[in-house]
């Protein structure tokens, strides 16, 4: 195997060729092992020992490496368009190898493989914002998809709340501006009432003056 390998091609060579040399698959690892490079091999060498003799846990951590995952093969089954160079077999034979891959039938049963194509349906169908934040999270359960969208709607509803709050105390707050102002008028009324009634008895009876002054006149 070299850097320039396609890995998905390389595991399914390798497949066919244990399946037509009827190796066991206890001895699949043991014989792949040695080709494994770069990324590849990487993988393999950070594995848990108990998990490194399974074929197929080595694969899956080899694919996972290389950012390839059953929504990797769930995007190519359905956006798989047909080409005039393939024949229609050719075609077929591809979807049914992307759908193996993606629902891997051989280890699921069929209330699972049920649950998958029903829980992406769920989440197509969903508004887009929702949808974005459930395909974000990856879930691999139904459970955990309808979780996602609840808590998704219930956090929006709670920011919904908090911003009406926020709008009506805007609102409310120059009412309360203008009751506090008419409040205050009559008492600033009377204020200068009392001033000007103050300053006219000044004006008509201004204090007299000092009788020692007087007396020294």
């Amino acid at each position: 195997m070299t850097q320039e390998d396609d890995i998905e091609a390389y595991l399914t060579t390798f497949e066919r060729i244990a399946h037509a040399c009827k190796w066991p698959k206890e001895q699949w690892v043991i014989r792949l092992a040695p080709y494994l490079t770069g990324q590849a091999q990487m993988a393999y060498s950070n594995m848990k020992i108990h998990e490194s003799g399974q074929y197929d846990l080595v694969k899956e951590a080899i694919l996972r490496r290389y950012n390839i995952s059953e929504e990797t093969y769930r995007q190519r089954f359905r956006q798989l368009k047909y080409s005039a160079a393939d024949s229609p077999r050719e075609v077929f034979t591809h979807l049914t190898d992307l759908y193996k891959k993606w629902m891997k039938p051989e280890l699921k049963t069929h209330q699972q493989i049920t649950e998958t194509i029903v829980m992406e349906q769920f989440i197509k169908i969903l508004p887009e914002d929702i949808s974005s934040w459930v395909q974000k999270h990856r879930p691999n359960k139904a459970e955990k998809a309808i979780s996602l969208a609840e808590d998704y709607l219930l956090a929006k509803k709670d920011a919904g709340r908090h911003t009406r709050r926020f709008q009506q105390s805007q609102v409310q707050k120059p009412l309360l501006d203008h009751k506090q102002k008419r409040k205050t008028m009559p008492e600033n009324r009377i204020l200068w009432g009392i001033f000007f009634l103050f300053m006219k008895i000044l004006w008509c009876y201004p204090p007299q003056k000092n009788r020692l002054y007087q007396h020294s006149r």
